[in-house]
């Protein structure tokens, strides 16, 4: 009984100070999020799923119409999708999904 107290001790010790160093590290500021310095593997995987598992869950519930691939669908669509997303993504003067980042940190404007 007396090991089982102790290892719960040390297991509670144990979480409270990776909870600690963790929050130490968020509120830091020293990982660079900018989207000119590539996260590294582990970043890029812990993002990853959870922006999969996100949109899975979130669509996980949405009926995919019976005529998605209808023209009429395509073409009311395309208005909205060069008004609002064709400046980022895909164009058909585009080569790239999204526009390369850019160097904020080198930028300077006095305009907000």
């Amino acid at each position: 009984m007396q090991m089982l107290t102790a290892t719960i001790k040390g297991l509670l010790i144990t979480a409270v100070i990776a909870l600690v160093c963790g929050g130490l590290f968020l509120y830091s500021g020293t990982y660079p999020m900018g989207a000119d310095v590539p996260h590294n593997r582990l970043t890029y995987w812990l993002l990853e799923t959870l922006r999969e598992r996100s949109v899975a869950r979130a669509a996980s519930d949405i009926d995919v119409p019976h005529n998605l691939n209808a023209s009429e669908r395509l073409l009311a669509g395309g208005a909205d999708y060069n008004d609002m997303c064709a400046g980022c993504h895909l164009k058909q003067t585009t080569r790239i999904m999204t526009s390369p980042p850019v160097a904020l940190v080198n930028n300077q404007t006095t305009e907000l």
